[in-house]
């Protein structure tokens, strides 16, 4: 895994095309090490209720909604066009697909910052941390335990199911061009179908969309 480190934690070039390279001031394993120190979840306690919904707002237009649910809780991250978060989407999908874990995928919410870790459990579960923070603790890195909005622990196969066929579902039933501005999400779409529904079929038994 060390061999991703490079790539993962590579400094932020502003001039530089952004291409599977996520701003960030302390590299993914600090982070991860830092953050993990908060962490009072039980890992024998499995939470098998996760949902992944994607939706647009009713009034607002530019903005996409993911919401969260476990049997413990709710949230509702809200991505905005003007902070594309999709294209981090494809390539932390993709880790958690290669078993490239060290990657967090990081949201703006036009002031607000939210930023999905998942950590390995063991070879058939992972957790899912999602850090909720203002600019300086995104910057340095430095969160408390108030930070946290979601910690749970899942299967994979349900994991990676429910992002994935929740934005499948999302994309082709529900999404509308014209409320999301000039981002195609399609390609998008295609890019993850490469990785999971051409690639992998297996994700095909799980869907909960079927």
């Amino acid at each position: 895994m060390q061999k991703y480190f490079k790539e993962i934690t590579r400094p932020y070039d502003k001039c530089q095309k952004l291409k599977r390279v996520t701003p960030r001031t302390l590299n993914a394993e600090k982070e991860y090490r830092r953050l993990k120190k908060l962490l009072t979840h039980k890992t024998d306690n499995i939470d098998r209720t996760l949902k992944i919904s994607f939706k647009h707002p009713e009034k607002y237009h530019g903005w996409i909604y993911l919401t969260i649910e476990t049997v413990q809780t709710s949230i509702t991250i809200h991505c905005s066009y003007a902070f594309e978060p999709f294209d981090n989407f494809i390539w932390w999908m993709e880790g958690i697909r290669f078993d490239r874990l060290l990657s967090s995928w990081e949201i703006e919410e036009e002031g607000r910052y939210k930023k999905l870790f998942v950590y390995p459990v063991d070879n058939i579960h992972l957790r899912l941390v999602v850090v909720a923070d203002d600019h300086y603790a995104l910057k340095h890195c430095i969160y408390k335990k108030e930070h946290i909005a979601l910690d749970t622990i899942v299967r994979k196969e349900e994991f990676i199911a429910q992002f994935y066929y929740g934005f499948k579902n999302f994309v082709k039933n529900d999404f509308k061009q014209s409320k999301w501005s000039d981002e195609n999400l399609y390609d998008t779409l295609k890019q993850l179908d490469r990785y999971f529904d051409c690639n992998w079929d297996r994700w095909r038994w799980i869907s909960p969309y079927a």
